[in-house]
């Protein structure tokens, strides 16, 4: 019974659906209820799990997506950068807007910011863009720190990168200056 699968389980389980692409509706909403029932005892790499599964099955559940962000910012500081940027990438995937969330996640990742891959660089600011949730400060570190990692990031971080700058209307000159020369650099490969 899925009722009696540890909190971990349901995460792996999510997972493994969301890699597959696999839609089976009666098993997300088992897993829904029993992640929700359990959403206290989460650690921090199974809210990030599952909620960056059931972003890729593209499925919006409100009430888990609510608790997930609850204990997340209760948990905020047990977070690793792709944990941090996952579950940013999978509640703005899902248009889910919980500025309390955006904002633990904000103030964690500008203490982590240098722990920070391109990649989740990239998707921190996207996340954040897509919601339009401009957190001038965050915004700072990941350009900082992109900069510093700009030989590293792969054409699709550009892309986010350079969106995510235009989405907020932000304006960091050099941070677009170095952005245009990786994307000419890429563009000649």
């Amino acid at each position: 019974k899925i009722q009696d699968f540890l909190s971990q389980h349901l995460a792996n389980t999510a997972w493994a659906l969301a890699v597959r692409s696999f839609q089976h509706p009666p098993l997300i909403q088992a897993i829904s209820s029993a992640s929700l029932s359990n959403s206290n005892d989460l650690i921090a790499q199974e809210l990030a799990n599952t909620a960056w599964s059931f972003a890729k099955l593209l499925v919006c559940d409100e009430p888990l997506m609510a608790a997930i962000a609850a204990q997340a910012i209760k948990t905020i500081q047990d977070f690793t950068t792709q944990e941090l940027s996952n579950t940013a990438l999978a509640f703005a995937t899902l248009d889910v807007t919980n500025v309390p969330l955006f904002q633990a996640i904000a103030s964690e990742a500008m203490a982590l910011i240098h722990n920070f891959t391109e990649q989740e660089l990239a998707n921190t600011a996207w996340s954040f863009a897509r919601i339009e949730l401009a957190d001038v400060p965050l915004l700072e570190s990941i350009s900082r720190e992109a900069l510093r990692k700009m030989t590293e990031v792969s054409a699709q971080g550009l892309a986010n990168l350079a969106w995510a700058c235009a989405k907020l209307l932000w304006h960091d000159r050099p941070l677009m200056a170095a952005l245009s020369a990786a994307a000419i650099r890429h563009s000649q490969e």
